[in-house]
């Protein structure tokens, strides 16, 4: 028989990855709000045609 819990008490959780060797969770960092223009996309490629791209030859 398999048993699946779902434990949502932070100190058990955290008890629980320190057993396994699993280091604390820690957040991402945040998304930036500026977005620089030299890394924008002007135009998005047109993907309506049915001809093979060169890049599969």
């Amino acid at each position: 028989m398999r048993i699946i819990a779902f434990i949502q008490d932070e100190h058990s959780i955290k008890d629980i990855m320190k057993a396994q060797g699993i280091p604390d969770f820690q957040a991402p960092p945040p998304i930036p709000k500026f977005i620089d223009a030299v890394e924008a996309i002007d135009e998005l490629p047109s993907y309506d045609s049915f001809e093979p791209s060169t890049d599969d030859f």
